[in-house]
C-alpha cells in the first residue's frame, strides 16, 4: 500500500497582516503630513521672495527714471496683514500713471500667508527715491519698518521662527535682503563726526548744493559777445636769390676690358681666350 507524504505549508496569519496593515497607514500619514507642511513652507518662502523681488524692482526702477517728486517715486503699500500692493512704471513711458499702474496681490488667496512684525500699524508705505534710499509719504524722513515677516497664519517678531517663517529686511539706504524667521539684525551703530572750524584749511569758496526739486530754475546768463579777432600780420618778404654752390665734379666711368678676338673652338673672357671643354690648347695655340 502506497502512503502518501504531505509536507507542511508555510503563510502568514490574520494577525501579522493586520501589524503590517497599520505600519503602512501610519507611514503613508507621515508622509501625506510632511508633503503637505514642504507644500505650506514652498508657498511662504515663495510669497516672501516676490514681495522681496517687488522691492527691489521698485528701487531699481526709481533710480532708473531720477524720480524727484513723490507722485513719481515707486512706491510699495502693505495695505493689511493679507494684502499689499505696487506702484510702478510697468508701460515703460517714464512716468507713474496712478492708479492704472497699481498691481494689488493677496498673500492670503493660495496658503493664508499672512505678514507680521512688530508694532505694524496699515497701511505701510515705502517709497524709493532717486538715489534708491528709502522715503516716507513726505519724502523727507524715514519710516519704514525694518523687517516684515510672511507666515502660514498670524505671526510676531517674537514668534516667528525659521521653521514658521521668512523675512524681508529694508534698510534705510533702500538695501533688501530675505532673512529667516527669528534672524538678530546686524546693528550699525552712527559714524563719530568731528567738527571742523571755518577757518582750519578750508576753502570759504566751497559750498554745499542742497538740491531741491521744486525750485524754479536759475536764469541763464546773459551770453557775452565774443572779441573781435586782432588784424591779420603782414607776411614777413621772401629771402631774395638762394647761394650757390661748388658744383661736385662727376666720377670718370672705368672703362671694362675689351675682350680678345679667339679662334675657333675659343670662348672669350676677362683674360683672354679659352678652349671650349672638352678640348684643351695645343703648343700652337690652337684648340683640340
Amino acid at each position: 500500500m502506497k502512503k502518501n507524504r504531505g509536507g507542511a505549508e508555510a503563510g502568514a496569519s490574520m494577525i501579522e497582516l493586520i501589524v503590517v496593515l497599520v505600519i503602512a497607514a501610519i507611514i503613508m500619514t507621515l508622509a501625506v503630513s510632511m508633503f503637505g507642511r514642504s507644500k505650506e513652507v514652498f508657498h511662504r518662502q515663495n510669497a516672501a521672495r516676490q514681495f522681496k523681488n517687488m522691492l527691489e524692482r521698485a528701487r531699481f526702477d526709481s533710480v532708473k527714471r531720477r524720480a524727484a517728486t513723490t507722485a513719481q517715486m515707486s512706491t510699495i503699500r502693505v495695505l493689511s496683514p493679507t494684502s499689499y500692493s505696487y506702484t510702478l512704471d510697468l508701460n515703460q513711458n517714464g512716468v507713474i500713471d496712478d492708479p492704472a499702474e497699481t498691481i494689488t496681490v493677496n498673500t492670503a488667496a493660495i496658503a493664508d500667508i499672512q505678514i507680521g512684525g512688530t508694532d505694524l500699524i496699515f497701511p505701510i508705505t515705502i517709497r524709493f527715491d532717486r538715489r534708491g534710499a528709502t522715503t516716507s509719504v513726505n519724502g523727507v524722513s524715514a519710516e519704514v519698518t525694518p523687517v516684515f515677516y510672511f507666515c502660514n497664519g498670524a505671526c510676531t517678531t517674537a514668534t516667528a521662527t525659521s521653521a514658521t517663517a521668512n523675512g524681508v529686511y529694508v534698510s534705510p539706504t533702500g538695501t533688501v535682503a530675505m532673512i529667516q524667521g527669528g534672524d538678530v539684525l546686524p546693528f550699525f551703530a552712527n559714524p563719530d563726526v568731528t567738527a571742523v572750524n571755518s577757518n582750519t584749511s578750508v576753502n570759504p569758496l566751497v559750498a554745499v548744493w542742497d538740491y531741491d526739486a521744486n525750485a524754479a530754475p536759475a536764469a541763464s546768463p546773459s551770453p557775452v559777445a565774443s572779441p573781435s579777432p586782432a588784424a591779420s600780420p603782414t607776411a614777413s618778404p621772401s629771402p631774395t636769390g638762394s647761394p650757390s654752390g661748388s658744383p661736385t665734379p662727376t666720377p670718370t666711368p672705368t672703362p671694362s676690358p675689351t675682350p680678345a678676338t679667339c679662334s675657333s673652338g675659343q670662348n672669350a673672357n676677362l683674360t683672354g681666350c679659352k678652349c671650349v671643354s672638352p678640348m684643351w690648347i695645343r703648343s700652337n695655340g690652337k684648340c683640340r
